[in-house]
Formats: C-alpha cells, sequence, structure tokens
C-alpha cells in the first residue's frame, strides 16, 4: 500500500515538474519520474489484483499537500524544492524496501523488490545530482 501511495505521488510530482521546472534536467526528471513510476505502479497493480489487494489510485494526504506547496513555487525555489523533496522521497523508499525486503515472504512480490530497488536507488543519485548542480549552476 505504502508503495503504491509513493508511486502515484511520484507521478503527480513528476507531471508538476514537467509542467512547471525552470532547469532542463529538472523538466526531464519529472518527465521520467511520470514514465517510471506509472510502470512500476502497474506492476505493483499486477501483483496486488491476484492478492485480493485495493491499491490506491493517488497520493496519500502528505503528498498532497506537498503538490500543493509546490504548485505556488515557480523558477529556481520551485526547482530546488522539487528535486529536495524527490531526495528524500527516494532515499526513505530505499530504505523501506530494504527493511521490508527482511520481513516478506512472497516469493514474487520479494522478486518485484529486488528488480525495484536499483530503479530506486538510481533516482536517489540522479536526485542528488541534479540538486548538487542547481546549487552551483541554476
Amino acid at each position: 500500500m505504502k508503495a503504491a501511495e509513493e508511486q502515484q505521488a511520484q507521478i503527480v510530482l513528476g507531471q508538476l515538474a514537467a509542467k512547471q521546472a525552470k532547469n532542463t534536467r529538472v523538466k526531464n526528471f519529472g518527465d521520467e519520474m511520470v514514465i517510471v513510476h506509472r510502470t512500476v505502479s502497474f506492476q505493483l497493480r499486477e501483483l496486488a489484483t491476484p492478492r485480493g489487494v485495493q491499491l490506491p489510485l493517488e497520493p496519500d494526504n502528505e503528498h498532497k499537500r506537498v503538490q500543493k506547496e509546490l504548485s505556488q513555487l515557480s523558477g529556481h525555489a520551485f526547482d530546488r524544492a522539487y528535486m529536495q523533496q524527490i531526495l528524500g522521497d527516494h532515499q526513505n523508499d530505499v530504505n523501506e524496501f530494504e527493511e521490508s525486503m527482511q520481513t516478506v515472504d512472497d516469493a514474487e512480490v520479494l522478486r518485484w523488490a529486488h528488480k525495484t530497488l536499483p530503479m530506486l536507488r538510481a533516482h536517489v543519485e540522479d536526485a542528488r545530482w541534479i540538486l548538487q548542480s542547481l546549487q552551483t549552476n541554476p
């Protein structure tokens, strides 16, 4: 459930970045978040449906609040705030995946998590790099 909410959050925030970011790298990163997290969301639904789990179709309330706050920013302020949010979200996701994988006993879900975790780690590194570049060259 948490992973599904996070996918929805990354899609919504990515759409906002693709539309509102000033920096091309941030816009492109937002586009990538939409594409990748839609795919991951679809994969989650394929896992959840046969198990009778109803997944959320929208972000949690915290991410709705973040979306509202980000939508009120523009220019470099938006770019930095978005990338900080994404970096934090993905760092939390990596930690939660690593912890959860210790207790998951469904082999198919565990395979999915092992396949997804490297992508999340790559997003952390990409977000960190973009955020650093915004500090030196907005």
